[in-house]
């Protein structure tokens, strides 16, 4: 169950088959399921572990993750964030002053727009993708003229309201053309397992960055926990969440259908590393210049 990432530098542990439980001595992990061993692979090796519901750490493994400051991501049955650890770094201040955050949101936002509609152009019709189209075009000009952040965020809130209503309905229209060669998990899985999955590597790296995750441009921190980690999903998630997805869905074999067999077409992703670092940079650019 080792997923070795070739665009991104790191070295991913995936738990995903239920009842597996990760042992650990000081130098390798062990994959054990019931009673047999499944897999060995040497700590130094693993940069961070994903966890699958149903699966288990004993102590010894959880000792050994953060004594070798590995990060850990759990996810539920629904592919939702339900646990984490991340080493402790500095404390995070970096982020862009008062006077720039209107720019920055709007900057946000039209980033987010034009690759929604970079996605939806590509995905296969239906009667309400070309409206939806337009809204967003409509939307992303009418940003220029937004004079405060509430109206960003509430142009930002109606295009993705809009966007996830035609998105879901391509997506939903493409998997019954699928008939026997469905996967077995729900759309709703993969879509939040692939965000979860940008979820956390956006967090490593923006907190690597020393970016404040509590400040957010396009959210708030009454919609999620890390507001900032939010604001970089939405930038990406077309491109490598629901574009992902959709194309997972028309190329995906019998062998691929697994969690593992999507993970790992998920790391490997082209462009996932370098759009992912392009956009802490253009973050950390904006604190570099602003505060």
């Amino acid at each position: 169950m080792l997923s070795l990432i070739t665009d991104i530098p790191m070295t991913t542990l995936y738990l995903t088959r239920p009842q597996t439980t990760l042992t650990a001595d000081r130098t390798t992990f062990t994959l054990h399921y019931h009673h047999l061993i499944t897999g060995r692979y040497p700590i130094s090796q693993i940069q961070q572990i994903i966890c699958f519901e149903g699966t288990h750490l004993d102590r010894r493994s959880q000792r050994e993750i953060q004594r070798q400051q590995i990060p850990l991501l759990q996810l539920d049955r629904t592919g939702t964030i339900c646990g984490r650890w991340n080493p402790p770094i500095a404390p995070l201040n970096r982020h862009a002053s008062p006077s720039s955050h209107l720019d920055l949101a709007q900057w946000l936002a039209q980033y987010h727009l034009k690759e929604a509609i970079d996605l939806l152009s590509n995905l296969q019709g239906t009667p309400a993708l070309a409206a939806t189209r337009r809204v967003l075009a409509l939307l992303h000009d009418s940003l220029n003229d937004a004079e405060t952040l509430d109206l960003v965020r509430g142009y930002y809130a109606t295009a993705t309201a809009y966007y996830d209503r035609a998105l879901r309905e391509s997506l939903i229209a493409y998997l019954l053309q699928l008939n026997g060669s469905r996967p077995l998990m729900s759309l709703s899985q993969l879509l939040r397992v692939s965000e979860s999955l940008l979820h956390h590597h956006l967090q490593l790296s923006l907190s690597r960055a020393y970016l404040d995750l509590n400040l957010g441009y396009l959210h708030s921190p009454t919609d999620c926990d890390a507001p900032l980690v939010c604001d970089a999903v939405a930038v990406l998630r077309p491109a490598f969440v629901d574009g992902f997805v959709w194309r997972w869905l028309h190329r995906c074999g019998g062998g691929s259908r697994t969690w593992l067999g999507f993970c790992s077409a998920w790391d490997c992703q082209p462009l996932l590393g370098d759009r992912l670092e392009e956009l802490v940079h253009s973050l950390s650019r904006w604190s570099d210049r602003t505060t």
